[in-house]
């Protein structure tokens, strides 16, 4: 029996374990996330009973968002609100994708290490531009699209520190896959700030959490203060991501002799 026939006849709960006990973000899934988990395996179910893979579905869910963000340029409740609702299902299928790879023990490293990083990244650098649209055509005000320029530079660099620095960190600490790729293991173990900034981050910033922030914005008429939000956080989160992450470096590049 093919693997998809066989999974796809297994019960909701058993696919759970299965697709989602061994997820990541097991167990610290943000607010948001805790419904993409409950609705996504329904959705994971019908995509093996398709036989759609985990990259069909990740192309699905950016060009889901792109739109969905896209609709914002009108500046219009009713299109952004539409919109919030096509980024909320991408990132259901978001979920999916995790859990179609794991169900079918496609190559951890491939989605884990490039397709998902990557398709944040095209989500990340092209979300601002319609919302700036719509931003300047509700207040008049250019600076806004300044500022979203900062957002998109902010947070991207922001990712780029963070898997710079995992890697070398991961590689440092001899922590490797099966595949023999380094990998950087999960520390509960952090300090009050580092606490504090996984719950904001996890929670109103990340590609999951956006959608609450972005939602009261809407509903107020001010995506503008969205954008200056997401540039000042994230502005903050990659300066000190660098900061702390040059003095280590600079702590360990010594000879080796």
């Amino acid at each position: 029996m093919p693997p998809h026939t066989e999974l796809s006849s297994l019960p909701i709960s058993e696919l759970r374990v299965r697709a989602q006990g061994r997820a990541p973000e097991a167990g610290r899934d943000p607010y948001v996330g805790m419904t993409i988990r409950f609705f996504s395996i329904y959705l994971t179910k019908a995509f093996l009973r398709a036989r759609t893979t985990p990259l069909q579905v990740t192309v699905a869910s950016v060009i889901l968002f792109l739109a969905g963000i896209a609709l914002f340029a009108w500046n219009q409740l009713t299109l952004s609100l539409c919109g919030i609702a096509l980024i909320y299902v991408s990132t259901l299928l978001d979920g999916c994708n995790g859990e179609l790879a794991r169900l079918l023990h496609y190559r951890p490293e491939v989605g884990s290490r490039y397709i998902e990083p990557v398709s944040h990244d095209i989500q990340y650098g092209l979300m601002f531009i319609p919302l700036a649209i719509g931003a300047y055509a509700a207040t008049g005000s250019v600076l806004v699209i300044y500022v979203a320029f900062i957002a998109t530079v902010s947070k991207l660099l922001n990712r780029f520190f963070i898997m710079r620095y995992d890697y070398v960190l991961a590689t440092e600490q001899k922590n490797v896959d099966t595949e023999g790729e380094a990998v950087i293991r999960y520390n509960p173990n952090v300090g009050f700030l580092h606490k504090a900034y996984r719950y904001v981050n996890r929670n109103f910033f990340s590609s999951v959490g956006l959608i609450v922030p972005l939602l009261v914005c809407t509903l107020f008429g001010r995506v503008d203060i969205f954008i200056w939000l997401f540039a000042a956080v994230y502005s903050a989160f990659a300066l000190a991501h660098f900061y702390k992450e040059f003095n280590h470096i600079r702590s360990i590049d010594v000879p080796l002799t």
